[in-house]
């Protein structure tokens, strides 16, 4: 299979008989489950009688998934996985990440792979990020209307920053993704740092962050960029709170985002990163923290 090029997925009928049909199997399974996330790791306990435990996300809970003939075959799954995302198969006791672009029925999904070392074996999980047949925008986020407003006034704003936080799978990337599709045109220039990039939208340009182009050194390039909006995936240091802090004050629109607990803990983290508060109170707009909640189906 060339690079880049989509996996197609294989129907599997009856009971997997080698590590190809396990891995499309296993895959199916869980977009027929339309799970978020896909787990596979070793059982440590005898409470279940197989050796090695399956499991996928739908609608944020973790529900298992029988799969007997996993056994077997579960180290050569692990490393045919490895062989489609482009991943090293002979490293052996560090974690790695990788993708895969899976071409299914449904239309081409993004696996995104992690994978960490354990003393039994490889344990890993598959992200699934399914394309986006319609436009977004914050109007389809579920917020309710005075939260809207709110947010369609700060995201019109000339400058400043406006941080969101919440904790992995609470939808971050979502609302990122629909507040730069409402608000990119051809009159605004719009630049992303991001790790990895999951859609790619019209009217923005969007980098990829690796260990030579961090989101330091990406940030500091923007400001010679003449853009207008500006993402930087994350906030992990003081380097690049001080990257961000210095862009929304230099005439930018500066999303991003950071791990605290609530909305107001932005104010405190930043100030951990020896950001003074009279930068904080001149750049930072609005913090916005979010989590998913189950939604009843309209019928």
């Amino acid at each position: 299979m060339e690079r880049n090029q989509p996996y197609i997925l294989q129907p599997v009928v009856g009971r997997p008989t080698n590590a190809a049909q396990a891995t499309d199997y296993l895959i199916a399974a869980a977009l027929k489950m339309q799970a978020s996330d896909l787990h596979m790791g070793v059982n440590h306990t005898n409470i279940i009688p197989e050796p090695y435990l399956l499991r996928a996300r739908t609608f944020g809970k973790l529900q298992i998934i029988k799969a007997p003939f996993l056994g077997p075959m579960y180290k050569e799954v692990i490393g045919r996985l490895k062989i489609l995302a482009g991943l090293n198969t002979t490293e052996i006791g560090t974690p790695q990440d990788g993708q895969i672009n899976l071409m299914a029925p449904e239309g081409v999904i993004v696996l995104r792979l992690s994978i960490i070392p354990g003393p039994d074996g490889d344990e890993i999980v598959m992200r699934i990020q399914r394309g986006q047949t319609q436009k977004r925008n914050i109007s389809t986020l579920g917020m309710n209307p005075d939260l809207e407003a709110q947010l369609s006034q700060l995201i019109r704003m000339k400058s400043g920053m406006i941080v969101l936080n919440g904790p992995a799978g609470s939808g971050k990337t979502s609302t990122i993704y629909s507040i730069l599709e409402t608000i990119a045109s051809p009159e605004r220039k719009v630049l992303t740092a991001e790790d990895p990039i999951e859609t790619r939208l019209p009217y923005v340009s969007h980098t990829q962050v690796t260990a030579k182009t961090n989101f330091n050194a990406l940030a500091k390039a923007f400001m010679r960029q003449d853009s207008d909006v500006i993402f930087i995936g994350e906030v992990r240091d003081a380097e690049s709170a001080a990257a961000a802090v210095q862009l929304a004050q230099t005439g930018h629109l500066v999303f991003t985002t950071l791990h605290t607990r609530d909305a107001i803990g932005v104010i405190p983290r930043l100030e951990a990163f020896d950001i003074h508060s009279n930068f904080i109170a001149s750049s930072l707009i609005g913090s916005l923290s979010q989590r998913l909640i189950p939604q009843l189906c309209n019928d």
